[in-house]
């Protein structure tokens, strides 16, 4: 991946079972322990709430820009004991922010659309704390349902979030005493009456109750797992291993899952139109040692790369190097390595380009001489390693092709590279994605403005292959012969169809604005 896309999140939840004396921090410091694990999901901004029976605040939180162990410390400094100490509670949640909608990373813009959000209140059913991960399409439609009541409010953001917060302290209006299951169960089938799109939620209220909640749809991934300490919920079942977590469950589509001192349950509170799994969770945003909905993201990457050996056409011999776009590209160059091993195929594998660090390029303006830095700092490369080479470059995908274009440069000034060849673990980018992928307008995409051809000389390369939607269909264990709109999977970023009314509405909307 040429480090392009952006609005992905993480959500993290930890409900402690009992005491937890040997951990200070107690369920914070579980939470503080997931968006470590999950900064892949997002590194502008984090936050956490946590509730405490004994704290004059039952809820309180701490949110801001940057990393966990920049906002809190680094694991094992003076600064994160005391962060854990302050904030110590039972019940905690979390949340890794790239922006989900106005991008802005003006300081004070970005400190106040971290979350999660805390809505304050001065009865404890009407207090709570959440976060969110996804996007919702409707959301300006969401605006105007409020019937003229918008001048009661102030918004201090441009986000999704704070319109959720909303929609939940209206429901909640009437009530009086504590929320039990069927209540819940009750409010978030409201919001999906209301809400189109993308939305992975969880919800800490003011009596230590943890809930999560998938969309009917099933858009983003939602692990959850238990042991006899606690119970944590995540984005990345990966994470939930980090805290010493086994057995992990995935929260189906339409679930929500409740936490109390009864333990957890799982109820569903709407009904899936259609499962929609984001097919590029597989293809780029995910751990590869994560799994969505029991898919092991590793297998499918390797997947993706068998299916682009089978149709290569490339001559190949001593001279031809095959190089990784670190990290995605790594499984995509084993699949694709052993399927032209099959074919008998000559070749010699290279690791040209090292990863120094996760940090995404996108941060910096597109062609900024400081975004071709962060590049060269992102990726080291002994200086003439591919001196003469023809070298085969494995990436997830291209989408606005700024740094793919730079990468390329990279290779052959610096790397001395004969020729470089790019191989597209995806097909072509052509729409917008309305479910919380940085992808607006068609104007941006590279692939929606120039043909493959015209693409490959853009971005400075002797040849270019994409993965074609049939293969796609089968590295993610498709069956054969499903068409892209029956499958799991939602594929509107290269199909231009949509799982939802409000995707396709909107996708109108932009063509006819462009």
């Amino acid at each position: 991946m040429d480090g392009e896309l952006r609005e992905e999140c993480a959500v993290a939840g930890v409900y402690l079972k009992r005491p937890a004396p040997d951990t200070p921090g107690g369920a914070v410091a579980g939470v503080y322990t997931l968006l470590a694990a999950q900064t892949n999901r997002g590194d502008l901004s984090c936050g956490i709430a946590r509730y405490n029976s004994r704290s004059r605040y039952l809820l309180d939180l701490r949110r801001g820009k940057g990393k966990p162990p920049e906002l809190f410390g680094k694991p094992g400094s003076p600064e994160l004991k005391r962060f854990l100490a302050h904030y110590e509670g039972a019940v905690a949640i979390g949340h890794n922010r790239y922006a989900t909608s106005g991008d802005s990373t003006d300081p004070k813009e970005v400190e106040y659309a971290a979350q999660p959000f805390l809505r304050e209140h001065d009865k404890r059913c009407k207090e709570f704390a959440f976060c969110f991960n996804g996007n919702l399409p409707n959301k300006e439609a969401l605006h105007s349902a409020l019937k003229g009541e918008t001048a009661n409010y102030h918004f201090k953001t441009d986000t999704d979030t704070e319109l959720i917060k909303i929609y939940i302290a209206r429901y909640l209006r009437g009530f009086n005493q504590p929320l039990g299951d069927k209540d819940y169960v009750a409010l978030f089938s409201d919001l999906a009456e209301r809400f189109d799109g993308a939305y992975n939620i969880c919800f800490l209220d003011s009596n230590g109750r943890l809930l999560a909640a998938r969309d009917p749809n099933g858009f983003r991934p939602l692990a959850w797992a238990e042991n006899s300490r606690l119970v944590a919920c995540a984005s990345e079942s990966t994470a939930l291993r980090g805290l010493g977590l086994q057995n992990v469950r995935f929260l189906g589509a339409g679930e929500l899952l409740l936490v109390d001192e009864t333990g957890p349950r799982v109820h569903r509170y709407a009904e899936s139109p259609r499962l929609a799994r984001c097919v590029f969770e597989l293809i780029y945003f995910m751990k590869s040692g994560s799994r969505f909905d029991g898919i092991s993201v590793q297998r499918t990457r390797e997947r993706i790369g068998t299916e682009l050996a089978v149709v290569e056409t490339l001559p190949m011999g001593n001279s031809t190097f095959i190089a990784p776009v670190p990290r995605t590209g790594i499984p995509i160059r084993t699949g694709y390595v052993n399927g032209l091993l099959e074919r008998g195929m000559t070749f010699r594998l290279a690791d040209a380009l090292i990863q120094e660090d996760y940090d995404r390029t996108f941060i910096a303006d597109f062609g900024s001489q400081d975004r071709i830095d962060k590049i060269r700092k992102k990726f080291d490369m002994t200086p003439g390693y591919l001196e003469g080479r023809d070298v085969v470059l494995l990436g997830d995908s291209v989408v606005r092709g700024h740094t793919m274009r730079q990468l390329v440069s990279y290779i052959r000034e610096y790397g001395g590279a004969r020729s470089v060849h790019l191989r597209v673990g995806a097909p072509p980018n052509r729409y917008p994605c309305f479910y919380g992928i940085n992808m607006p307008t068609r104007t941006d995409l590279i692939a929606a403005r120039l043909e493959p051809d015209e693409v490959c000389r853009e971005l400075g390369l002797d040849s270019l292959s994409y993965l074609s939607g049939r293969a796609l269909l089968r590295a993610v264990g498709v069956p054969a012969g499903t068409a892209p709109e029956k499958s799991d999977f939602c594929l509107g970023c290269f199909t231009g169809h949509y799982p939802t009314d409000w995707g396709n509405r909107r996708l109108n909307q932009i063509a006819e604005s462009e």
